[in-house]
């Protein structure tokens, strides 16, 4: 599957929750983003294939418990974990 599909179909997906729950999801990922760019440490463990998922996801987990971001967010970011 073209990569740009996927892309394109998450996008629109993403689109159409945040227009039926009101969730402003595009600040959230916005948000999230600043806090992967603010930190090497974290940007490493998300982008490099040397941890595990279960390492990533605890991370994660207690990195957005301290954030106010949505749970509908906080769902995709699992997600796509």
């Amino acid at each position: 599957m073209n990569i740009d599909h996927v892309s394109k179909s998450y996008s629109l997906a993403l689109l159409e929750i945040s227009k039926e729950t009101g969730v402003k999801i595009k600040s959230d990922l916005d948000k999230f983003w600043e806090l992967i760019r603010s930190s090497n440490e974290l940007e490493s463990l998300l982008f490099l294939d040397i941890f595990t998922v279960e390492e990533r996801k605890s991370v994660v987990t207690e990195l957005l418990s301290k954030t106010d971001l949505n749970e509908v967010t906080k769902n995709f970011i699992f997600f796509l974990l």
